[in-house]
């Protein structure tokens, strides 16, 4: 499928060492919710200076068509700024990404 960048959510499934966002731009998330495939799934969302953001391993694969079954979900609230965005480690599954 390939990563998506649309409006204010990204469908994310394919990981990176190279940057969404690299530190110095700023990015203001509201949610990441995680949809692994696998149990024993990784996945490493970290900013620009390599801070983890959601660090997890999936204990149980997700529903098909994203049900919240197995999800993996950190929520912000009303919002938090981050400088950078990178997408370190997924070893399968989608990851949307909810920003302002």
């Amino acid at each position: 499928m390939g990563n998506n960048y649309g409006r204010n959510v990204w469908h994310l499934d394919t990981a990176s060492a190279t940057a969404i966002l690299p530190a110095g731009e700023k990015i203001k998330l509201k949610k990441l919710v995680w949809y692994p495939n696998a149990a024993d799934n990784d996945i490493d969302v970290q900013d620009g200076n390599g801070e983890s953001i959601l660090k997890e391993r999936a204990q149980v694969p997700s529903g098909a068509n994203r049900d919240n079954v197995g999800a993996i979900e950190r929520d912000f609230g009303d919002g938090q700024w981050f400088d950078g965005f990178v997408l370190a480690t997924m070893d399968a599954g989608l990851l949307d990404v909810y920003h302002a």
